[in-house]
């Protein structure tokens, strides 16, 4: 099963226009930058707070 077929049927029409869109992996790429951003964030203030105990 891939990705969109496991979001069900009512996300697929969604998800092909989306995936026609030329902008779509741009998009993704932002995501996913956000995303490590986010979690290399929240791991460094992790680590910190188990440096200070």
């Amino acid at each position: 099963m891939n990705f969109t077929q496991s979001l069900g049927s009512s996300w697929n029409g969604y998800v092909g226009a989306l995936e026609t869109s030329s902008k779509f992996e741009s998009m993704l790429g932002r995501a996913q930058a956000e995303q490590l951003r986010w979690s290399s964030k929240t791991c460094g203030r992790l680590h910190a707070k188990v440096k200070e105990s």
